[in-house]
């Protein structure tokens, strides 16, 4: 995330230097920066508000996957043959008085995620996915697995089709991992929390069912440390800030943990794995006007977020 000097206020982060436009109001993008099919994990990464697309200064990640890039990095190194992408979308800091720009930017994120997973598995018969995302694009993943949250300006998105991420070449289905970093939806005390946070976020997640069989199955994983100001309605952003850090050993782990468990039950699998191969291009398509997350085409535009982006001066970091 990008260096700030700010004045907390509540929950409120007034920024002392001007926002950095995040994307250009050019062409449409497609769903994902990377979409090479890999041999092994396709590691799909969303970044946080305010997350440069290309990484600032000496600190190395692929464009689009923010400070959780370095993570998807060191996981990738630990399982050759993978592929990282990360999610195009405008990953907006709202500012304080008007939240709408945060609303619209984490549901184009939700259905950005839902699109690329369908466009990926149809490309890549047999792929198996993780899942990454910090702040504002922790929200993002869960938002299009388990629908959106519906309440005060939040998109009310149906969850992703669970043919999605259970059935794709093989019965162990697609979506192997689901790692979630200071998740402003965070709720506390669950079977997959991994940080010390006891409290609800900012925007506690209200209702898991549509997520509950993938809890079951053990590919959750959700860190938030004490006193973050947004997963754990703490005060401290400096917390929350270096967040995907202060886990990153746990995180690369518990990845890397579920690939292995994989291999190990496809090996004894009788459907077989469905090895994927060849190199994915375009983006989805779906019918009857809508996309994978079954929202309506042409909702939340990013080229009409990102305006006046770049001139925000008092706005909350997510």
């Amino acid at each position: 995330m990008r260096g700030f000097t700010g004045l907390v206020l509540g929950s409120l982060v007034i920024v002392a230097s001007a926002a950095t436009p995040t994307s250009s109001a050019s062409s449409a993008p497609a769903p994902s920066s990377n979409t090479t099919c890999a041999q092994s994990l396709y590691i799909l990464v969303a970044r946080g508000s305010g997350e440069a697309i290309v990484p600032p200064g000496a600190v190395k990640y692929p464009d689009y996957t923010g400070l959780a890039g370095v993570l998807a990095l060191n996981i990738s190194s630990q399982i050759p043959g993978s592929v990282i992408g990360g999610v195009v979308y405008p990953a907006l800091e709202p500012v304080v008085t008007n939240l709408t720009t945060y609303y619209e930017s984490e549901g184009n994120g939700t259905s950005a995620i839902a699109d690329e997973v369908a466009a990926y598995t149809k490309k890549c018969p047999g792929v198996k996915i993780a899942l990454m995302g910090y702040s504002q694009g922790a929200q993002v993943v869960q938002d299009a697995l388990c629908g959106g949250l519906g309440t005060d300006g939040f998109n009310d998105d149906p969850p992703m089709p669970a043919s999605l991420v259970e059935n794709n070449a093989d019965t162990l289905g697609s979506v192997i991992a689901v790692a979630l970093i200071a998740d402003p939806s965070h709720i506390a005390n669950t079977t997959y929390d991994h940080g010390n946070s006891t409290h609800n976020g900012v925007f506690a997640r209200t209702n898991t069912t549509a997520c509950d069989p993938y809890v079951a199955r053990g590919l959750y994983g959700s860190w938030c440390q004490a006193n973050d100001i947004f997963c754990d309605s703490g005060n401290s952003t400096t917390i929350h800030t270096y967040e995907p850090l202060t886990y990153e050993d746990q995180i690369v782990q518990f990845v890397v943990d579920k690939w292995n468990n994989y291999t190990k039950e496809a090996s004894s699998s009788p459907s077989g794995t469905g090895s994927p191969s060849g190199t994915a291009t375009g983006t989805a398509t779906t019918a009857s006007g809508t996309n994978a997350a079954g929202r309506l085409l042409g909702q939340g535009s990013s080229q009409s977020l990102l305006v006046g982006a770049s001139v925000a001066l008092v706005s909350w970091l997510l």
